[in-house]
């Protein structure tokens, strides 16, 4: 095993370039997408006609305390207008009791205006039937709630990232989580494709007839790969947390074991493809293809939980980078702890266990 791990590692020393992109290109996407996002979303407001202009500008208040969107009072026809010709752009309609988000037909961000919206609506509509209630005024009643969930008697931990109509979104954070898992998983699989492309040139040939056995050529070159792309996310992730201040959650261990098994199961994944494909030339065409659908079906691209279908949803559970994701964001968002991490884990785990045997079968049978 020794001296083909050795083998790989000198070829890496020699032409790092591929290496290099790829966490070059993870670096920039997600610093221009991650910031990009971060910046202010302006929505445009209009009132309803059950709605006071001072009224308006109550809940003006109440909702411009969020850090991603502006909100401002437009005209009504002004606003409808400009969102029916062109691709982006947001706005809501308020009522004293109801609202409703109006938006430009390409717009990605409509789900989260919806959330945000309907949180501060649900919140604040409970505070006023809690004070009509209780006969005290409105304003008092908010300084009272604000002031006990500044001391909780009681912490509730959150078991599960995902919800239907309220979930946490950090775009820095999901940016840089699905496209450093994303980009590693280019790494690894085409890590894996210089199997075929040794076996197809002859080196395996050669290598057969030395004292090396079967399973140190494959252990050399798979625990090279795994290596290469674990130390890849790692470094990454480090550094975007590190340098840049990006909140990855304080489990530094659970989110080190979720990469490490992520990167096995990847590992295994590229073995399976490689045994189904067969050739190096067919490797290069589908492993594209299988990155990039993974990406979007295990939602490094985009939350899952704004997603509806529930064919596309069921179809995830079958990618390894969602779970991966999914304990990741756990981390981030909400402080995962290892019991939270152990059925990740446990799934990415199977699956690498899976598409490693499969695997190794499919490609000896090629052979």
């Amino acid at each position: 095993m020794a001296p083909i791990f050795k083998a790989q590692v000198r070829n890496l020393v020699r032409n790092p370039w591929a290496v290099l992109i790829m966490v070059g290109l993870t670096v920039v996407i997600s610093l221009v997408f991650g910031y990009q996002a971060t910046s202010i979303i302006q929505v445009g407001v209009v009132r309803s006609g059950d709605m006071s202009e001072a009224q308006a500008t109550e809940w003006l208040e109440l909702l411009n305390r969020s850090e991603t969107f502006r909100f401002v009072l437009e005209d009504e026809e002004s606003l409808v207008a400009y969102l029916g010709t062109n691709s982006s752009g947001l706005g809501v309609r308020l009522g004293a009791e109801t609202w409703q988000v109006l938006a430009a037909e390409n717009e990605a961000n409509a789900p989260l205006l919806a959330s945000y919206v309907g949180r501060v609506y649900s919140q604040e509509l409970g505070v006023r039937a809690a004070a009509e209630q209780a006969g005290r005024d409105v304003a008092e009643m908010r300084e009272a709630l604000a002031a006990r969930l500044a001391e909780p008697a009681l912490s509730v931990r959150a078991s599960a990232v995902e919800a239907a109509t309220d979930f946490e979104y950090n775009p820095r954070v999901h940016t840089l989580l699905g496209m450093g898992l994303f980009f590693a998983s280019f790494t690894i699989m085409f890590g894996v494709n210089n199997i075929l492309e040794e076996r197809r040139i002859g080196v395996w040939d050669r290598v057969i007839y030395s004292p090396t056995t079967r399973l140190s050529m494959y252990s050399g070159h798979l625990v090279y790969v795994y290596l290469l792309g674990f130390v890849q996310v790692t470094l990454i992730f480090g550094v975007f947390r590190y340098a840049f201040g990006v909140p990855l959650g304080a489990n530094v261990g659970g989110s080190l074991l979720i990469i490490a098994a992520y990167t096995f199961s990847v590992v295994a994944l590229s073995l399976l493809l490689a045994g189904i494909v067969g050739n190096a030339q067919r490797m290069n065409v589908v492993v594209p293809i299988v990155c990039v659908s993974s990406a979007m079906l295990g939602g490094a691209q985009w939350p899952l939980e704004i997603v509806s279908s529930k064919v596309l949803l069921a179809v995830a559970n079958f990618v390894p980078i969602r779970h991966a994701m999914d304990a990741l964001k756990g981390i981030a968002y909400y402080d995962y702890g290892w019991n939270e991490l152990l059925w990740p884990l446990a799934v990415l785990v199977l699956f690498g266990v899976v598409f490693m045997g499969v695997g190794l079968r499919l490609v000896e049978r090629r052979g």
